[in-house]
């Protein structure tokens, strides 16, 4: 058994792989030629990356949500030990699981935002 190894290096817009065996000349080379994408804007402007921000730390907060609601629901059942809130509104996994849903749409609703604000840009 040889040892398989990888080299590649990157020049200018080529990258170069080469793929082979120590134990023997034979190598495989593959060039793969990348194409230039849309450079980042600089310009972009400060609501953008603020929405951005948010919709990006909503998303976890909406899960877990999800996750207290679910929680709830299987106390409920008696699946899983007692819950946190005993008594009061959060104690309820419908609001947990509403609050879930409303969270992940005022992620997507920044997302969106910060699209369009960039591409106004």
């Amino acid at each position: 058994m040889g040892l398989t190894f990888l080299i590649y290096r990157i020049v200018g817009k080529t990258v170069d792989i080469c793929l082979g065996r120590i134990e023997t000349t034979e190598a495989m080379i593959v060039r793969i030629k990348l194409r230039m994408g849309p450079t980042p804007s600089a310009t972009r402007n400060l609501d953008s990356k603020l929405a951005y921000a948010m919709a990006s730390l909503l998303t976890p907060a909406a899960v877990l949500c999800m996750v207290v609601g679910l929680w709830r629901l299987l106390a409920d059942l008696n699946i899983t030990e007692q819950f946190v809130f005993e008594r009061g509104l959060l104690s309820h996994w419908q609001v947990w699981l509403a609050l879930g849903v409303a969270v992940q749409g005022a992620s997507v609703y920044l997302d969106r935002y910060g699209r369009r604000m960039e591409d106004q840009a």
